[in-house]
């Protein structure tokens, strides 16, 4: 009775884990030591172009661009030695690849698991085409910014008298402060 009992018990983490996997938001494959696939979730076929099931039993360097696949296999290997888990946005500039052959940017968290099965990782990917989208238009916004900024001190500069104006008299001294500085202009005589 009580083996039974466990092995419901056994049935029912097994649903429930792979119920939390289906309804992670990002893309979930689970690897073995081998470097084999045994586990995708739904969100796999969207972001890489292939059904769950087409992937159980193949290598996950299917979904790793040519150019790096032997880097990732090597990288697979030592992570096997010394497990760790990585967080999304530990900020390793990385490829996924598509069905198609299209190549785009991805977050990747790892997760080692030890289970009856041995070791296992849990990687959870995230596509990040449109957040590098937007860091590139906001880099390229600051860029232009700072170019105007230099570009209105000059213009502001070029504005001030060549020397202050005279009274007679008075000594006067010009204090001007450009507008990066304040966060507006301010011109003084003294």
């Amino acid at each position: 009775m009580g083996e039974r009992l466990a092995m419901a018990d056994a049935e029912r983490w097994t649903r429930s884990t792979l119920g939390l996997l289906e309804t992670t938001p990002d893309a979930v494959v689970v690897v073995d030591g081998t470097g084999t696939i045994g586990y995708a979730n739904r969100l796999i076929e969207p972001l890489f172009g292939y059904r769950p099931e087409d992937l159980v039993g193949r290598a996950v360097e299917v979904l790793v661009p040519a150019a790096v696949r032997e880097r990732h296999h090597r990288h697979r290997a030592d992570c096997g030695k010394e497990p760790a888990a990585r967080g999304i946005g530990s900020g390793a500039d990385l490829l996924g690849l598509h069905r198609s052959g299209r190549e785009f940017p991805v977050d990747i968290a790892l997760s080692p698991i030890d289970s009856d099965a041995g070791r296992l990782v849990i990687a959870a990917v995230r596509d990040m085409t449109d957040r590098r989208r937007i860091e590139s238009a906001l880099r390229k916004a600051n860029e232009k910014l700072e170019r105007e900024l230099v570009t209105a001190a000059k213009i502001q500069t070029s504005l001030l008298p060549g020397r202050p104006a005279g009274i007679p008299g008075i000594d006067v001294e010009w204090l001007y402060e450009p507008c990066e500085k304040l966060g507006g202009d301010s011109f003084n005589a003294f």
